[in-house]
């Protein structure tokens, strides 16, 4: 059970850490189209998500080991 919960978890920050992934890099290829809307809210985006994902895979990496 334990596997399984880290295995998901690892999958769902994996897709936060991608799409924050996606988001800033298309801000950098593309400047002049923000997929939010404006670019100070793509670079938030992509930061909490980034951030998230990180935290999450950390956090759950940490109860796989205690």
């Amino acid at each position: 059970m334990a596997n399984a919960r880290f295995a998901l978890g690892t999958v769902i920050s994996g897709v936060m850490m991608a799409l924050g992934i996606f988001v800033g890099a298309r801000l950098l290829m593309y400047p002049d189209a923000p997929l939010t809307g404006t670019r100070v809210l793509d670079i938030a985006f992509a930061l909490f998500f980034l951030a998230r994902g990180g935290l999450h895979f950390w956090t759950m990496r940490r109860r796989a080991r205690g």
